[in-house]
């Protein structure tokens, strides 16, 4: 889980030199392609480019052939798709922002003063889902990204309590194990076990989480004994499979109170299925 990702649109200049430097390795299939937006991830690197003679779109990574390079916009079969693909690529994400499918956030959680930016984990469609469970919201997206090759998707998912104390039945709640269900067209369900997400064991509490030994023993966020304001979010990824079309889903174990301390029965808290699919757009 130790990497984190961030696209960048180019200024002109930026983008003719790097699309030089990429040239030996996808000039014959791409030869009239300029890189316009990069992207690193790890060790995966993501670029967009457009095409300079009919204005179509394309995603590319160095873990992809450059005849793997997909559409990052749909319907260019014709010549009039192809003429206004980045027109449309370009307005679609300007959609995205101004109706709140991205918003602006911490893309590491951890680091929340470092790393402000535009987030590319949707917050509503077929790609998000949300969920309340006695109090317990969880909300849910994923990415589709291609250049993780041994993945197909990140997703990141948040936790937060909503409603009074009264209501739930207890004021603070700490997550302990996952149940997460992965289905994909074509295959045999899985479900994975396992404790707490990504090494961390989120207490909730009514506007933000404690973090403290008890919810996060490895430091990821060399924090003690304080409350984060907020919900409390984290970021993973999901394998590929043949289909490329499925949903994952599941449940958290919530505790009332804290493991070593429960005020009340553990309970699961539905993770609603969301979408993993090759989107129309990729961004």
């Amino acid at each position: 889980y130790d990497f984190s990702g961030s696209q960048w649109f180019l200024p002109l200049v930026p983008a003719v030199e790097l699309t030089r430097i990429l040239r030996d390795s996808f000039s014959e299939d791409h030869p009239t392609k300029l890189v316009f937006s990069i992207g690193l991830y790890g060790r995966g690197i993501k670029f967009m480019m457009v095409d300079m003679l009919d204005g179509s779109v394309f995603a590319g990574c160095n873990t992809k052939l450059p005849s793997q390079f997909l559409p990052a916009a749909p319907d260019q079969s014709t010549s009039e798709a192809r003429e206004a693909g980045i027109v449309r690529w370009f307005a679609e994400y300007a959609r995205r922002l101004e109706d709140g499918t991205y918003v602006e956030r911490a893309l590491v959680p951890s680091e929340p003063d470092e790393t402000q930016g535009i987030s590319l984990f949707p917050t509503k469609g077929p790609d998000y889902s949300v969920a309340v469970t006695r109090g317990v919201e969880v909300s849910a997206s994923s990415l589709f990204a291609p250049e993780l090759p041994a993945q197909g998707w990140a997703y990141s998912i948040a936790l937060r309590l909503v409603g009074t104390k009264e209501e739930r039945g207890f004021e603070t709640c700490q997550l302990t194990t996952r149940t997460w269900n992965i289905e994909f067209e074509g295959e045999r369900p899985d479900t994975i076990h396992g404790d707490g997400v990504i090494g961390l064991f989120p207490i909730l509490r009514d506007g933000g989480w404690i973090c403290d030994q008890d919810s996060d023993p490895h430091g990821q966020y060399n924090e003690e004994n304080t409350t984060i304001e907020g919900e409390f979010r984290y970021q993973s990824c999901s394998q590929a499979a043949a289909s490329m079309k499925g949903h994952f889903g599941g449940t958290v174990k919530m505790v009332p109170g804290r493991s070593r301390k429960p005020s009340g029965q553990p309970f699961d808290a539905t993770v609603a299925p969301f979408r993993l699919a090759i989107p129309e757009y990729l961004f």
